[in-house]
């Protein structure tokens, strides 16, 4: 199914449409008392003021009678409260909509990255996964809350509140809504060149981000060459672009909010003008109406950001969307394989292939590179370059890359290690069986690794293993492409600079091969003890 912004939308609504729907009520609930509390107050001031004047006739607010304070002050109390606990758990629920969207994305962005085919992957470079959505899932997020829920309920309120002025007082009303129509227009054009300045100011901090990233992963690089003050000026050029258009765009922002401003209050004036000579609304009606408009202030602000607020959205839904556009790896779940494993053909590069279990399977390459093309085919990462095989003589076409790597193992001295402790890089799972095996693994070959300093399951390592020796990452990769348990072991060229783990290793697979089926490509250290079963150059 093709992603795009509604579909994110609907779904994502749909799931919660109970949370949507009480939200929507507690938002009425809202602005009604929103309506209902400042005119109250104008009809309460109109009747002190007329009682001061002498007028000792009974008047009522709502019903409500006004000679006793007890009664009034109860009355506006618990008008105040209600208006209280509706704005708090209105708004503390749709922050919660919006914060739970966000995650929605994040999981599903996150999960597409996961499975962009890795040769994409790298071609684009992890800096555009890692940096660039952070403020783009910001923006969603305020996209659904405040340009779609918000905005929805301040729509009703101010049809609502527009109805009333107009029963109120016609002209008035007919200044009201034309100078909010004047507004609303002129903002939309200023919004369209806001957009474009927001876009390319996006596209700027993007870009700076990206530049530290590159620039910090290579900072090995920097040092030993000291590129230390021309990477500092690149820097500066980047970050004062940033800057410059963040001030830009503030600039019209502050434009577009002083401009609000100064239009509301004119039309207030213009419509206390018109009541003052005109006798037909009460003083009563008068005040309620002038607090009602001052409340309607945020309101008017909230829309007219909408325009903003959609623009904005509207190009972070179009970069989150184009990662779900990306290449990925198939979906499509084929037949898993459940019986063992005990015969693999394929044909590859012209060559007919055949690997048994029970035996080290060893596969000779020319160099290094060809070596590493056939490991990726191998393991389906590089999904258009899968060829046919026969699994124990049956035919098997595009089998799923996920279920396939779980009958796969690798130990790769390519593939860096992944965690902060020995018991985070050798296993991948919380199992305590699992922790366990690899544990035995590790003492085994500890045992025969004389010229490596030993390591516990729960040693520390560093990120990603930066406090160990090249040797004790070398027995890491091989404990954890043991540690699995699965039913083929791939060894991807692996050389050590031990050569007791290299002599430990080809000892270990000679003596459990018939567990399993084993491939090993290009390490000397094992063709000396296995005999060549298969060649090609």
């Amino acid at each position: 199914m093709k992603i795009s912004r509604n579909i994110l939308l609907k779904n994502y609504l749909l799931s919660r449409k109970f949370e949507v729907a009480g939200l929507i009520g507690l938002g009425m609930i809202k602005n009604i008392l929103m309506l209902i509390l400042p005119i109250s107050l104008g009809k309460l001031i109109a009747i002190y003021i007329k009682k001061g004047d002498g007028n000792t006739s009974l008047d009522t607010v709502w019903g409500v009678g006004t000679t006793s304070d007890l009664t009034v002050t109860t009355f506006f109390v618990v008008l105040i409260l209600l208006l209280f606990l509706s704005q708090y758990f209105y708004s503390y629920r749709l922050k919660a909509l919006e914060e739970n969207f966000a995650l929605f994305i994040k999981k599903l962005v996150f999960a597409a990255q996961l499975k962009t085919r890795y040769e994409v992957f790298v071609q684009k470079g992890h800096g555009r996964y890692l940096l660039r959505y952070s403020g783009d899932l910001t923006s969603t997020g305020t996209f659904l809350s405040k340009g779609v829920i918000d905005l929805f309920i301040d729509v009703v309120l101010l049809a609502i509140a527009f109805t009333w002025i107009l029963q109120f007082n016609l002209i008035a009303g007919v200044i009201v809504i034309s100078t909010s129509l004047l507004l609303f227009s002129f903002l939309f054009w200023v919004n369209q060149k806001l957009e474009a300045i927001s876009t390319k100011k996006r596209a700027a901090k993007s870009g700076l981000l990206a530049f530290t990233n590159r620039v910090l992963s290579h900072i090995y690089t920097i040092k030993v060459f000291n590129r230390n003050t021309r990477e500092m000026a690149s820097f500066e050029k980047k970050a004062v672009k940033v800057k410059d258009r963040s001030l830009n765009e503030a600039q019209y922002k502050a434009f577009i909010q002083a401009l609000i401003s100064l239009m509301q209050y004119v039309t207030l004036l213009a419509v206390v003008i018109h009541l003052s000579r005109d006798s037909v609304n009460s003083r009563a009606e008068i005040l309620g109406f002038i607090f009602m408009y001052l409340n309607l202030l945020p309101l008017f602000k909230r829309l007219m950001a909408v325009q903003t607020i959609h623009k904005l959205g509207n190009i972070s839904f179009k970069k989150i969307v184009r990662v779900f556009e990306e290449d990925l790896e198939s979906d499509h779940i084929y037949e898993e394989i459940t019986v063992p494993l005990k015969q693999i053909k394929l044909k590859y590069d012209d060559e007919d292939l055949e690997f048994k279990a029970g035996k080290v399977n060893i596969l000779r390459f020319e160099n290094s590179s060809a070596c590493s093309k056939f490991f990726h085919c191998f393991l389906k990462l590089n999904e258009k370059d899968l060829f046919p095989m026969h699994i124990n003589g049956k035919l098997v076409e595009g089998q799923n890359s996920f279920l396939w790597k779980k009958k796969v193992s690798v130990i790769s001295g390519s593939v860096p290690l992944y965690g902060n402790t020995v018991a985070e890089a050798v296993t991948y799972s919380q199992k305590t069986e699992q922790i366990a095996r690899a544990e035995r693994i590790l003492h085994w070959f500890q045992k025969y690794t004389y010229d490596i300093q030993p390591l516990s399951i729960h040693s520390n390592i560093g990120e990603d293993g930066k406090k160990l020796s090249e040797a004790q990452s070398d027995l890491l990769k091989v404990v954890r492409g043991l540690a699995t348990g699965k039913e083929i072991i791939f060894v991807d060229h692996f050389d050590s600079r031990s050569a007791a783990l290299n002599e430990a290793l080809a000892q270990f697979l000679k003596k459990n091969a018939e567990k399993h089926l084993v491939i090993q490509t290009e390490t000397s250290a094992l063709e000396k003890i296995n005999p060549l079963e298969m060649s090609m150059s």
